[in-house]
């Protein structure tokens, strides 16, 4: 099954503004039950330099500056994924491989 997720956050502002460093958290992680086709990050204004990373967790962090000042930020980070049905031998959800622990309930 595939999806395609767009969203978009844009900040307006009544003048232009200086923007420091941006830590953008906005790419899902892969993992055994999510593949991620296609992920792209379309910032405006234009930043002057984007850096990419991860934190200890695996999650990818852009670092964005930006060298001019704007009255308006918009971030729009669309990307396409994919879920393996589960019917595939070997995979398993995630769900299915977490024990549940039953507790005894006294009778009165």
């Amino acid at each position: 099954m595939r999806f395609q997720l767009r969203h978009t956050t844009t900040y307006r502002y009544a003048t232009p503004v200086t923007f420091g460093r941006h830590r953008l958290m906005l790419r899902p992680r892969d993992s055994h039950e999510m593949l991620l086709h296609d992920a792209a990050l379309s910032i405006r204004p234009a930043p002057s330099q984007t850096l990419w990373q991860y934190d200890v967790f695996g999650n990818s962090i852009a670092l964005v500056d930006f060298a001019e000042p704007a009255a308006e930020l918009a971030l729009h980070p669309p990307h396409r994924r994919r879920e393996p049905p589960f019917g595939i031998p070997g995979l398993v959800p995630a769900e299915v491989l977490r024990p549940v622990q039953q507790i005894p309930v006294a009778q009165p």
